[in-house]
């Protein structure tokens, strides 16, 4: 998806009216995530969209001030369009059962999502543990996507590696709160494999607990190590900034 196939297809309108299928919605955010010209758009019709809830009428987007007259009245059109075709629609047609569709996500959820870093097994030592092999076959059902089963057998095994990964299946599952208490525990450690890693995804627990100063602090650390995740630490701190 490109600016182009956006303007064409209203997807902006209707990627803030839930109107987008679960492809077009990622899709789309994936595009806007990296493009600011759609990414304002998305904020400046999320926030028409907060003023007029509960209002009886789309048209008071009319009565914005006079100076923002042509950027609000563009949008306003939309909106009427859409609310007249609406009535047109529902005159000629009839009741449906309305069908419930989920939200789009605000800015910070949007952020916050967590993208699980891969796991590439390594031969074990024969004379490996029993703590290797129950790590293994955690690994297993991580690397199959099972995190929820994943977290629940790194539990038991207490080693940097299995923290890390941990934190990980429990923010895939929901969970946002023990990872930030686990990765802390990662960076406390000092010099390990995961450091970088435990800094950048603690960020992102942050931002799924709305900690917005403790994750640009923990974004400030990772870039500080200037190591493979300096790039993105930097794209997604310059996003939390334009956070309102």
């Amino acid at each position: 998806m490109n600016c182009e196939t956006v303007e064409r297809g209203n997807v902006v309108e209707r990627y803030v009216l839930g109107q987008l299928n679960e492809a077009e919605q990622a899709s789309f955010e994936d595009h806007y995530f990296a493009c600011d010209s759609c990414f304002e758009q998305v904020r400046l019709m999320q926030g028409l969209q907060a003023a007029g809830e509960g209002r009886p009428r789309p048209a008071v987007v009319l009565e914005m001030p006079r100076r923002n007259w042509m950027i609000w009245g563009a949008v306003a059109a939309v909106v009427v369009a859409g609310f007249l075709l609406t009535e047109i629609s529902r005159t000629r047609q009839p009741a449906a059962v309305p069908v419930a569709k989920s939200p789009a996500p605000s800015e910070l959820q949007l952020l916050a999502r967590v993208d699980p870093p891969r796991y590439t097994a390594t031969n074990l030592r024969s004379s490996a543990s029993d703590r290797d092999e129950k790590f293994r076959a955690a690994m297993t059902k991580y690397a199959a996507g099972d995190y929820a089963a994943a977290a629940n057998d790194l539990r038991g095994v207490d080693t940097a590696a299995a923290r890390f990964y941990l934190s990980i299946a429990d923010l895939m599952t929901g969970v946002v709160e023990e990872p930030v208490t686990m990765l802390r525990s990662i960076d406390e450690m000092g010099e390990t494999p995961y450091l970088e890693q435990a800094r950048f995804f603690l960020a992102k627990a942050l931002l799924a607990n709305h900690d917005i100063a403790g994750a640009t602090k923990a974004l400030e650390q990772t870039i500080a190590l200037k190591g493979d995740r300096e790039t993105e630490a930097r794209e997604l701190l310059e996003r939390v900034h334009k956070l309102p």
